[in-house]
């Protein structure tokens, strides 16, 4: 019998992750969301992300431009135009950056990681 007709070896539970940013979804959008976790009530569950996960994006942002100026440097300083103006710029941007902004942003990589362990919601019902 093949995987795709076997039977699974446990329901099915899945889990609907609210942002940060939750609030600027449409509100249609939001309403439809809200009825498909309704209607499918006790195999569906929610979570919360917890707040620090908008100091993680700024954090991501700052690592990833530290690393790509740094994995970029020559060609940015040996043939700068053969760059797209908007990676020149973030190049720019990551080698303007002050090293501890780099150091603090990697430091709180395990502060985010944590901060999921904690939330109950999404460590209950959510692998």
């Amino acid at each position: 019998m093949s995987v795709c007709g076997a039977e699974p070896p446990a329901e099915p539970e899945f889990c609907c992750v609210r942002t940060p940013w939750w609030d600027l979804v449409d509100e249609e959008a939001r309403a439809a969301d809200e009825a498909c976790v309704e209607l499918a009530q006790g195999v569906v569950f929610t979570a919360e992300l917890p707040a620090v996960v908008e100091q993680a994006v700024q954090g991501h942002r700052q690592v990833n431009e530290a690393e790509l100026a740094f994995a970029l440097q020559r060609e940015y300083r040996s043939h700068p135009a053969q760059l797209s103006d908007g990676l020149r710029q973030r190049v720019k941007q990551g080698m303007q950056m002050p090293v501890v902004d780099d150091l603090t942003a990697k430091d709180r990589i395990t502060d985010v990681v944590c901060a999921f362990d904690e939330t109950h919601a999404y460590s209950a019902h959510c692998p």
